[in-house]
């Protein structure tokens, strides 16, 4: 997820970041961005992004620098974005991150128990 907090309501597009590559983290269930030359790592542009909710993605991905980047949306086109990339150098895989495979697997677990907990605070 690529953040580009201009607008006063939130919108979303396809991205590229420029500069960089997706890839699994060595071990883990997410991926990383990885600084590459003439990389274009696909991405979703979040605009819009209130205090609140930056300081939510904050306490989520700590352990990552929110560090600006270039990023080409596909309605925008090229942007200064911001996106949460490691503090230290992660291992990574070297195929590029399979986030259909995630969403089949852990992704999926995750997204269902998200909804429940949503459904159980609204019943």
């Amino acid at each position: 997820m690529l953040l580009a907090p201009r607008a006063a309501r939130r919108r979303t597009e396809a991205a590229r970041a420029v500069g960089f590559v997706r890839r699994q983290a060595a071990g883990r269930d997410f991926p990383v961005l990885i600084a590459t030359e003439g990389g274009a790592a696909a991405g979703i542009l979040v605009d819009g992004i209130g205090p609140r909710t930056r300081f939510r993605l904050r306490r989520y991905e700590r352990g990552y620098l929110l560090r600006s980047i270039e990023a080409i949306g596909e309605r925008s086109g090229a942007v200064a974005a911001l996106a949460f990339l490691p503090t230290e150098r992660l291992p990574a895989d070297q195929a590029d991150w399979n986030e259909a495979g995630w969403r089949r697997g852990q992704g999926g677990r995750v997204a269902r128990a998200i909804l429940r907990r949503r459904k159980r605070r609204t019943a």
